[in-house]
């Protein structure tokens, strides 16, 4: 467990209470670059605009500090910039805990003394609001133009089942001459044997001469030559809606009009938002201002135009069109017509354009 004052530093890496760390900033970085998206989040501007909040769990003072230990500050500009006599620079933020906006926070607290420390957590600008939020709605963007995309997803199924085909085939040695599976590693501490688990793992199977590997080789193949599952469609689920795949899968065999199995069709459920499944993510941030107050605010006190709902859930179909037997237009548009059929049936609307 993290001591108080050492928490501020887990959040830098994988901040679990605001979600803005540091690998979003890698990563948002590297893939839109990768993807040619112009994006409007500056990371850089919010890591300047970033400190650390000592917040007293009482609720009767929050501070932000750089120092190791509580000291008393006197305020000496307009901007809170504090000098303890020691050389650092500190800002003096006084305020409440709780879920208020800015006028209740500033009204609760002028006290200029840091008291006992508390849990220590980043805290940001006020300006930097939209920064923030466009930081959210950027991994929203890469989720719907990317992550997400049908033909990523495709690729995704297609890789998932060459591995669970051939899985019971391929067997890594460690120096202990001790033999495991894949799901073997993973579940494992084997450390030696899961640094292994690279690319090279499809290379082995494209490469290999075992009878018993056919069938992924066929479908890397596939995949090589763009013979991919054909989507059938998506459709928007209430929040509330629980997917059973084996049920959809019957249902929409028996809406098949020509002959085939339940497992041709892929059900993919999956989920789109800003990073905190239904909450308002902007509300979990805390803020300071020049003055040196710190505080959380509500949406509608930063603006307006916000979402009211922060996760879109969905349902897509995909078709198995790897091999010849099913490779007919005639055979993918019955699949199609048994998706329409069952969304109809359901009440939902089949997306054709995503």
């Amino acid at each position: 467990m993290i001591m108080n004052e050492k928490y501020f530093l887990s959040q830098i890496v994988a901040n679990e209470q605001t979600g803005i760390d540091v690998d979003k900033f890698d990563y948002f970085a590297r893939d839109c670059h990768a993807l040619g998206m112009k994006i409007s989040f500056d990371h850089i501007r919010l890591i300047k605009f970033t400190r650390v909040g000592e917040i007293d769990i009482s609720g009767s003072n929050v501070v932000m500090v750089d120092g190791p230990n509580p000291v008393v500050m006197e305020r000496s500009d307009s901007d809170g910039i504090v000098d303890d006599g020691s050389g650092q620079n500190l800002l003096d933020i006084s305020g409440s805990s709780s879920r208020s906006s800015m006028g209740e926070c500033e009204s609760k607290l002028e006290s200029d003394i840091i008291s006992s420390p508390g849990q220590r957590f980043l805290i940001y600008r006020e300006k930097e609001w939209f920064n923030i939020f466009s930081m959210f709605q950027t991994r929203c963007d890469l989720h719907r133009r990317a992550y997400q995309h049908r033909v990523k997803v495709a690729i995704e199924l297609m890789l998932q089942e060459i591995l669970e085909l051939s899985e019971p085939y391929i067997k890594f040695v460690d120096k202990t001459r001790q033999n495991m599976k894949i799901s073997e590693i993973i579940k494992s501490n084997n450390m030696e044997l899961y640094v292994r688990l690279t690319d090279q793992v499809l290379r082995d199977i494209e490469n290999s001469d075992d009878v018993r590997l056919e069938r992924p080789q066929s479908l890397l193949q596939d995949i090589q030559c763009r013979k991919l599952f054909h989507c059938l469609g998506q459709t928007p689920l209430p929040s509330n809606y629980i997917v059973r795949k084996q049920e959809i899968q019957q249902e929409l065999l028996k809406s098949l009009p020509s002959k085939g199995n339940a497992e041709d069709f892929v059900i993919w459920e999956y989920t789109m938002g800003y990073g905190k499944r239904e909450l308002d993510p902007v509300e979990d941030i805390w803020y300071y201002n020049k003055r040196g107050k710190v505080f959380q605010k509500k949406k509608d006190s930063l603006s307006k135009m916000f979402p009211t709902q922060f996760q879109d859930h969905y349902l897509r179909v995909y078709w198995k069109a790897h091999t010849s037997e099913y490779e007919s237009e005639s055979r993918f548009t019955d699949a199609k017509l048994a998706f329409n059929n069952w969304c109809t049936r359901n009440g939902f609307t089949n997306q054709q354009s995503f």
